[in-house]
C-alpha cells in the first residue's frame, strides 16, 4: 500500500522542479513510511511512497519496464496477480521482481487500457506511456482505494492518492465548489467525483482515463455493478455458493510477506471474516474498540468470537478526546468529514499498526447483504404510501411538511410530519432525505438566503437520480443498494476507513467488497436477502450453524459513538462561539444554528450529529480560506518559480 502524486505537462510552461515533486510525495508519508522516491522525465514528474508488503526488496516504485518505454506508480493490491503473470510470462513479458506492481505495468505494455480488465483488486495507479505520449489512470471498481486530479488551466494535470499532495502545487486553483458545501450539509460527506475544491475531482470507482500530450482527456466506466436477480435461487443453493465465494473473497486477501490481522467490531460481518480467516491461520491478532457507555458498547460481542478461536485479542476504550476532534479529521481526511466514526477508526488503525501492516474488516457487508435497517424501513414506507389514498396535491404535503413542528414532546400519534414528507417525495428524495443530516425542509432554513439565492438551483438529490438513470435494477431493494454504493460507500465508508488507516501505515483489505462475490450477491432475489422483515438473511442463515442463534440475531449495531456526551463534555465553547464564527463565511443562517446550539445544550433536543458536521466544516472554511488568499497572493510568483 502506498502514496502516489504526479504531475503531467502538457506543454512548455514548467509545471513542476524535482523539489515540488518531493514535497507532494513527503504529504503522503504517512501512507507509506517505508521508502519514498521520484522519477523525473518530461514531461512527467512521479513521486510515490511505500508500505512494503509484497516483494519488499525490489517492488520499488516509480517502475519502469525493462525498454524504459512505460513507468507506474501504483496504490493498492492486485490480489490474483500471480495469475496473470502466468499468462504474461506465456506471451512472452520477462519479469525482473516478484511484485505485483511489476504484473500492472506488463498489464499495459500487453493489454493497453484493457488491462483493467484483468486487475482483482483494491487499486489506483498512473501509467506514463512515452511511446504514445499518454497517462493512463484508473480506479478500482468499487473505489476503495483513492485517486484526486486536477487540469492546471489547460497547461498540464496532477493527481494524487489525497487532495494534501495536491494543495502544495502553487499552480492550482484552490477556489471552493459552494455546490459540494451544500452535498456535505446534506449527505455529512461529499460523494464522487467531486470534492470541495472546484478543480479538484475525484476519479469514480470502476472509471479510468486516459489523456494525450496535448491534453485531450478520455474518460470511461469500465465497469459497473449490475442487479438482476435469479427468482430460482434456493436458500440452501444459495448458502452452499456463498460459503465458497466468501472463502475465496478472504484467501485471496491473506497474501502477503508480512503478518495479517482482523478489525472486529463485534458484528456479523467483521466476526464473518474472522470465521473465515480461522479457516486459514491457527492465530492472528484480533484489534476492538469499544466505550465505557454500555449503549454503544460491542466489545463483549467480540471477545466472545476471540475466545471461541483462541486468538490473541487486543481492545481499546475510546475515551473522549480532543486530539481526535475536528482539527484532527480536516488534517487527515482533507475535507469536512461528519461521519463520528472516524474517531474510533482513527484509534483503532493506530493500535493496530502498532503490531501489524495489513488488517481485513467487515467493510462492505451491509450495502452487499442488504444489512442496514433503512432499506426495509423504506420498503414499509413506499408500501405504505401506496395504500394511502392521496387527498391532497404533491405542493400541499410539501408545504406541511416544512411547517408542521417537529419536537420529541410531541405526542407519538401527533408527530406526522415523517407522513407529510412521505407523501410530498418521491422514493429517490425520500431515502436521500431519509440519510440527510439536515433533511431538505432543514437544509433550507440553515443556509443563508444570499446563499440560497445564488445557488437555488442545485440539489444534491440530483447526483442520486442520476446514478438512478445509469442503475440495471428491477426491483426498489436494489436501487437502495446501488444508490448506496455509489455514494455513501465510497463517499463515506471507504474514505473513513483509508484515510483513518493509512494515516497509521496500515493497510485495510475488505473481503465483501471482492467484485466476484458483490456480482454474485447482486443477482440473488430480494428474498434471499431480507426475509420476513430480517436484514442480511444470507448471512444470519449461514453463520448460525457456526455461531449462535442469540449472537446471531440480536439487535443490529452500528458502529457510532456517544457525540451528545462527548459535545457537552468537550466542545461547549467551540459550539457557544459556533453561530458567530459561521457568520464570516455567508454560507449559514446562523440564527437557525443558535437554536440548536442552544437546544443541544440545554439538553432539551439532540442535534449533535449536526452540530458536529458544522464544526467541522467551520475548522475546514477556516482553512481553506487560508489556501484560496495563499493561491491569490502567490499565483504569478509560483509559476515565475516554476520558470
Amino acid at each position: 500500500m502506498c502514496g502516489i502524486t504526479g504531475v503531467l505537462q502538457f506543454g512548455n510552461t514548467p509545471l513542476f522542479t524535482p523539489e515540488l515533486i518531493r514535497k507532494m510525495a513527503h504529504t503522503l508519508r504517512p501512507r507509506g513510511p517505508d521508502d519514498s522516491r521520484i522519477f523525473i522525465q518530461s514531461p512527467i514528474g512521479f513521486g510515490h511512497t511505500r508500505l512494503k508488503i509484497i516483494d519488499g526488496a525490489l517492488g520499488q516504485q516509480p517502475m519502469q519496464d525493462l525498454a524504459h518505454q512505460v513507468v507506474l506508480v501504483f496504490n493498492g493490491e492486485i490480489y490474483n496477480y500471480q495469475s496473470i503473470r502466468e499468462q504474461l510470462t506465456q506471451k512472452g513479458y520477462v519479469f525482473k521482481t516478484q511484485s505485483d506492481t511489476e504484473v500492472i505495468l506488463a498489464s499495459w505494455v500487453i493489454w493497453r487500457e484493457a488491462c483493467v480488465d484483468h486487475l482483482e483488486g483494491m487499486f489506483a495507479f498512473a501509467i506514463y506511456d512515452f511511446k504514445e505520449h499518454q497517462l493512463f489512470l484508473a480506479r478500482d471498481r468499487l473505489g476503495v482505494k483513492p485517486l484526486y486530479y486536477a487540469f492546471l488551466e489547460g497547461d498540464g494535470l496532477i493527481f494524487a492518492s489525497e487532495m494534501k499532495a495536491l494543495m502544495m502545487h502553487p499552480v492550482l486553483n484552490k477556489q471552493l465548489d459552494m455546490t459540494a458545501i451544500v452535498d456535505y450539509l446534506s449527505l455529512g460527506y461529499i460523494p464522487d467525483p467531486k470534492t470541495p475544491y472546484q478543480a479538484i475531482q475525484q476519479l469514480a470507482p470502476g472509471h479510468c482515463m486516459l489523456i494525450t500530450a496535448a491534453g485531450k482527456c478520455i474518460s470511461r466506466n469500465y465497469w459497473d455493478i449490475q442487479f438482476n436477480a435469479e427468482a430460482s435461487v434456493d436458500i440452501e443453493t444459495a448458502l452452499m455458493t456463498f460459503g465458497h465465494v466468501f472463502d475465496q473473497a478472504v484467501s485471496t486477501r491473506l497474501q502477503a510477506e508480512v503478518p495479517i490481522g482482523a478489525f472486529l467490531s463485534g458484528g456479523l460481518d467483521s466476526s464473518a471474516v474472522v470465521l473465515q480467516m480461522a479457516q486459514h491461520y491457527k492465530t492472528f491478532n484480533l484489534y476492538s474498540a469499544g466505550f465505557e457507555e454500555a449503549l454503544y458498547n460491542e466489545l463483549p460481542y467480540a471477545r466472545k468470537i476471540a475466545h471461541l478461536f483462541n486468538l490473541p485479542h487486543y481492545t481499546y476504550s475510546i475515551l473522549p478526546s480532543r486530539a481526535s476532534g475536528p482539527t484532527k479529521i480536516i488534517e487527515v481526511y482533507d475535507e469536512p468529514f461528519a461521519d463520528s466514526s472516524a474517531i474510533p477508526t482513527l484509534a483503532i488503525s493506530q493500535h493496530a499498526a502498532e503490531r501489524n501492516k495489513v488488517v481485513l474488516s467487515g467493510d462492505g457487508g451491509d450495502e452487499m447483504l442488504a444489512g442496514y435497517k433503512r432499506y426495509q424501513q423504506h420498503l414499509f414506507e413506499q408500501r405504505l404510501k401506496r395504500s394511502i389514498p392521496r387527498l391532497l396535491p404533491r405542493s400541499a404535503y410539501q408545504w406541511l411538511a416544512q411547517r408542521y413542528p417537529h419536537h420529541a414532546k410531541i405526542p407519538k400519534g401527533l408527530r406526522l410530519k415523517p407522513f407529510f414528507s412521505l407523501m410530498s417525495l418521491d422514493p429517490i428524495a425520500y431515502y436521500m432525505d431519509s440519510i440527510s443530516v439536515f433533511k431538505k425542509a432543514e437544509l433550507s432554513q440553515l443556509l443563508h438566503p444570499d446563499f440560497k439565492l445564488k445557488h437555488s438551483d442545485y440539489q444534491t438529490v440530483d447526483l442520486f437520480y442520476g446514478h438512478q438513470k445509469r442503475a440495471q435494477c428491477h426491483d426498489l431493494l436494489s436501487l437502495l443498494q446501488y444508490l448506496d454504493i455509489k455514494t455513501y460507500l465510497p463517499g463515506d465508508i471507504l474514505k473513513k476507513v483509508d484515510r483513518a488507516s493509512m494515516h497509521y501505515g496500515l493497510e485495510v483489505r475488505s473481503p465483501f467488497l471482492d467484485h466476484h462475490l458483490v456480482t454474485w450477491l447482486a443477482n440473488l432475489p430480494m428474498n434471499i436477502k431480507i426475509n420476513q422483515k430480517e436484514g442480511k438473511y444470507l448471512l444470519k442463515q449461514w453463520l448460525e450453524p457456526k455461531l449462535t442463534q442469540r449472537f446471531v440475531n440480536r439487535k443490529k449495531h452500528g458502529f457510532t459513538v456517544p457525540l451528545s456526551k462527548w459535545l457537552r463534555k468537550l466542545y461547549e465553547p467551540e459550539l457557544r462561539a459556533l453561530p458567530k464564527r459561521l457568520s464570516y463565511y455567508g454560507i449559514i443562517n446562523t440564527q437557525y444554528v443558535e437554536k440548536l446550539v442552544a437546544a443541544q445544550l440545554s439538553q432539551t433536543a439532540d442535534y449533535s450529529t449536526k452540530l458536529w458536521s458544522l464544526l467541522i466544516l467551520d475548522v475546514f472554511l477556516e482553512k481553506s480560506t487560508q489556501y484560496v488568499g495563499e493561491n491569490h497572493a502567490n499565483l504569478t510568483r509560483a509559476r515565475s518559480q516554476l520558470t
